[in-house]
């Protein structure tokens, strides 16, 4: 899977970069904290039509710690 800059991810390393933790947080790079959730979507179109209302899965610092 490859993961490209977009409007989306943009947010994220602003704000770290923002708060001078860009070196930790704020993008999906090994070596910095991972986390993050997985919803019920294909596309972002499609995600910002329909916000699901439920959480497939959740990261904290890159392990699964929901469900």
């Amino acid at each position: 899977m490859s993961l490209t800059l977009t409007n989306e991810n943009r947010h994220t390393i602003s704000a770290a970069y923002a708060c001078f933790l860009d070196h930790a947080v704020g993008s999906l790079s090994q070596g910095k904290y991972a986390d993050f959730v997985v919803q019920p979507s294909t596309s972002w179109d499609d995600f910002a039509s329909d916000l699901p209302a439920h959480v497939l899965a959740t990261y904290v610092s890159g392990k699964l710690a929901y469900p």
